[in-house]
């Protein structure tokens, strides 16, 4: 949040959930298994 100067955390929720969709779309089922595993349920909340 920090290194891009966000402060909103809305904004930077968004900017995360770009980013896993946009690792989602390239990584392997398996790949997004396992990084999915590594994250907090936090994130898949929304998503």
């Amino acid at each position: 949040m920090r290194e891009l100067q966000w402060e909103d955390p809305q904004k930077t929720y968004h900017g995360t959930c770009a980013m896993l969709h946009a690792l989602r779309d390239r990584l392997t089922l398996h790949k997004t298994a396992d990084l999915a595993s590594q994250l907090p349920m936090l994130l898949f909340s929304k998503v």
